[in-house]
């Protein structure tokens, strides 16, 4: 699928930003060893808490799901592959660098011109957070919005075009999904709202989180 090559481009981008986030310029200097219990109190206090405000920057999931162990072609039935206009069977992908769920593409039917969307999640990191840390140049297109009362933002690598749009939608606050719409080249329509009601279905054939 044509759009498939720019949503792996943002897989693969996002990993080594996060990476680059977290790693700063090491000091040169080696701990004191007489450094007092109470300054290692400080800095362990002072990291918990950047992780915390790390994890906030996304609004917070008041019933998440539990995608974790999916298979990503399981997330659109049948059914509502059909209602919507793609082919009822999903199509396995090969997993982007730092996801450790493969992803799935459906193509709409009728055409072979990377028309469809294509699915992937992420469970191992913070959540939707995640693309609120990354929100800038990078992602111009950046909007919050929610999605069957969940948070979720447009978030395109390069901005969203006429035919190319993607949604991040947080279904707990450390496991968010990606849904990338795609529309051929000659196609009416508009790929964010595409994507944005594959999602409104994909999240309702989630299974809730053990309480």
């Amino acid at each position: 699928m044509k759009h498939s090559s720019q949503l792996r481009a943002a897989a693969l981008a996002l990993p080594a930003a996060i990476l680059l986030a977290a790693c700063g310029p090491g000091s040169e200097e080696q701990a004191d060893p007489t450094e007092t219990a109470s300054s290692d109190t400080t800095s362990t206090t002072v990291a918990e808490s950047s992780s915390q405000d790390q994890e906030l920057l996304a609004p917070p999931v008041a019933a998440p799901k539990d995608v974790s162990g999916l298979d990503t072609c399981t997330f659109l039935s049948s059914a509502d592959a059909t209602a919507l206009g793609f082919d009822a069977e999903g199509i396995p992908q090969e997993s982007a660098a730092g996801n450790s769920i493969d992803p799935c593409s459906w193509t709409t039917s009728g055409r072979s011109d990377g028309s469809g969307v294509y699915i992937y999640s992420d469970v191992d990191g913070i959540g939707l957070s995640q693309m609120y840390s990354l929100q800038g140049d990078s992602y111009p297109d950046f909007r919050e919005f929610d999605i069957a009362g969940f948070p979720a933002v447009q978030a395109t690598l390069g901005g969203a075009t006429d035919t190319a749009c993607e949604i991040h939608v947080g279904v707990a606050d450390d496991q968010f999904i990606t849904v990338s719409g795609g529309l051929g080249s000659d196609e009416e329509g508009d790929p964010c709202e595409q994507a944005t009601t594959v999602a409104e279905a994909v999240i309702s054939t989630l299974p809730a989180a053990d309480q």
